[in-house]
């Protein structure tokens, strides 16, 4: 799986590392085991780095699919993600995600570290 996280207790962050190829497939197996892990903070803060995703082939029905699991999920609702992305095609998929969930959870897209972190005030 093209996925690894950590969850920093202290900052009270999640904190996503996503390379190689992103598939549909392997993006709900990350999310099942990430959503489902205990230690989760509250509110959920997620800083999501794909600055490594080479091969990005989800879809724009994957973005709605994936929006759909994080309305599924009440926690996300006071929560904030931020994704890094550089590559053009990953950059503009998140970007569909962050329309298509926008009543569900505040995302933010970011080409650098920094910003995405300032978003998360952290």
């Amino acid at each position: 799986m093209p996925f690894s996280y950590s969850i920093d207790l202290e900052k009270g962050v999640v904190n996503v590392r996503g390379w190689g190829e992103i598939s549909w497939d392997n993006l709900s197996e990350h999310l099942g085991h990430l959503l489902s892990d205990p230690a989760l903070p509250h509110p959920y803060r997620h800083l999501v780095d794909l600055r490594e995703a080479e091969n990005f082939t989800l879809t724009s029905d994957d973005a709605r699919k994936t929006a759909a699991l994080f309305a599924q999920r009440p926690a996300l609702i006071d929560g904030r993600l931020a994704f890094i992305a550089t590559e053009p095609l990953v950059y503009g998929m998140v970007r569909v995600l962050q329309a298509v969930s926008r009543k569900t959870i505040n995302i933010g897209v970011f080409s650098n570290r920094a910003e995405a972190e300032a978003f998360l005030e952290l």
